[in-house]
Formats: C-alpha cells, structure tokens, sequence
C-alpha cells in the first residue's frame, strides 16, 4: 500500500521509497511543483468554471501551430467516448486507424468503412512498429507533433499531452464537417483548468524533449524510447521478475497490458539505478 507520491518515487507505509514506473503520466513526475502551482492557481483563479481566459488563447496558439493551414477546427470534449458518440450519430461509416476504436464502433452498430477518416493520435504506434507493435495502443507519453506527423484525416485525437491528463479529448476535425463540429462545445466553453494544465505539460516537455532516453539490455525486455515491456516468453516469469527490481527499489507493472515509463526527470544517479537493475533483473 503506497502512501505518498512525488516525483517519480512512491512511499509505502513503512516509509520506503520506490521508483513507479507504472503510469504514463508520470512521465513528468508525481506531484511536479511546476504542474500542481498551475492547478492550484488555476482553482484559485476560478478558472474551473466555463470562461474565455488567456489560456484559451494560448492553447488555441499551440494547436494552430500544429496546423498552420488553417485546414482543421479545434473542439474538446469531456472524453473519447463522447466523440465517438457524437460523431457515430452522424456518419453511418467511419474509417477508424486502429482496432480499439474499430471495436468501440462495432459495439454501437458503426461498421467500418471508407468514409469519415478517424486518427487516434493517442495509440500511435512506436516509431518501430515492427520490433514493439503490441506496445503501440498504449504508447501515451508525452510526445511534441509538428504538421508532418498529422495524417490528412478528417478528424485527428491529439494525445492526453494536450489535454492536461484531465481525462478530455482534443480533436481537431476537418471544416467542411459543419455537421460535426456545430454540435460539438466550442473550446471557450471548456473549463480553463483543463488548458492551463495542458500548456504546462506542453512546455515541462518541450524543454526536456531533447534529452535521449537511456538504453539498458536485458533480452526479456522490448523497450521503446521511454516505454518498456516484458516479453511474452517471458510473461511467466513476471512476479520474480518484479521482486527483483522491488528489491532495489522499482516498482513495475504486473498486471496486464504491462507497460512501463521511464520518466523524464531522472538525474544522472537515479538512471545508473535504475539501468543497472533493468540489466541485471
């Protein structure tokens, strides 16, 4: 039972500290003071309540430099759920990118087909998918895109980066889909909380997207830039595997899908640690 997070460590109740790399948000640590002075700020500002603010307009700035065309409008929603929902009860025919949302839309009678193109930007696979495909539907960490990374498809999921890990959906969708987008809430109804979290989380990972990810090699990993897994031949072995990185203070996944991060704000001394014990687990 953990009772504390900060940073990327995790204490339990009897006062040992672990390093988590079990959540994708976490990326940028538990409890990061740039990000938690934005969210208090932002309670104590009112900015939790339906408004045009400044952070509108900064976010709106970000999103249009993605596609400076001018070919896509912004619209946010409260989850991907609500999207695909609004989006089904107007198009009869949707060609989705990937088979978590192909399955979301058999489920409620959308059959797939060449008709509206849907990318999920939050599934995008890893930039070797044929090394790591299976890591791909849970490959959410923050990661910067430009114009070249978005496919020309009607409607675009941006990654939780830009949604502040709020829970939201940012989308941007094609204008000549007036039907789609005048049913959708427009941006400035949106709480501002949600944007200024996101912009923070934009810049914590502008300023430290250079910074390379290091290597470790242990033949029971795939590993990914920062996201790591076991492999599957090696799935049996997964609690000794556990116990093991417990035992020199990593905590992991060990329940499926599995999945790892390595953070971004780890020193030179904690990324020793925590290479050698990947290496030798």
């Amino acid at each position: 039972m953990f009772h504390k997070a900060k940073e990327c460590y995790v204490r339990d109740e009897f006062g040992n500290r672990y390093f988590d790399l079990r959540r994708a948000d976490n990326i940028t640590g538990h409890s990061h003071k740039k990000l938690t002075t934005q969210i208090k700020n932002a309670v104590s500002n009112l900015l939790t309540l339906d408004l045009p603010t400044v952070y509108h307009k900064r976010y709106r700035k970000i999103i249009s430099g993605l596609t400076p065309s001018g070919l896509y409008e912004l619209r946010f929603f409260s989850s991907v759920q609500e999207f695909l929902l609004k989006i089904t009860s107007l198009y009869a025919s949707i060609e989705p990118d990937n088979i978590c949302i192909e399955n979301f839309l058999v489920n409620h009678g959308i059959k797939k087909g060449n008709g509206i193109k849907l990318y999920d930007f939050t599934v995008k696979p890893c930039l070797d998918v044929q090394k790591s495909n299976s890591i791909a539907w849970y490959y959410n960490f923050p990661r910067l895109l430009d114009e070249n990374n978005i496919a020309q498809a009607d409607c675009i999921v941006l990654p939780a980066l830009y949604t502040g890990y709020t829970g939201g959906c940012a989308v941007l969708i094609n204008r000549n889909l007036k039907d789609l987008i005048n049913i959708c809430r427009p941006l400035e109804e949106t709480p501002a909380i949600v944007f200024a979290t996101a912009i923070a989380f934009y810049y914590k990972t502008k300023a430290l997207q250079e910074q390379k990810c290091f290597e470790f090699h242990n033949e029971k990993f795939w590993i990914n830039d920062r996201v790591f897994v076991l492999k599957e031949e090696y799935q049996n072995e997964m609690q000794d595997v556990a116990a093991s990185l417990k035992s020199n203070g990593i905590i992991i996944n060990t329940l499926a899908p599995y999945y790892n991060y390595i953070p971004l704000t780890l020193d030179i001394h904690e990324i020793r640690r925590i290479k050698n014990a990947l290496e030798n687990c």
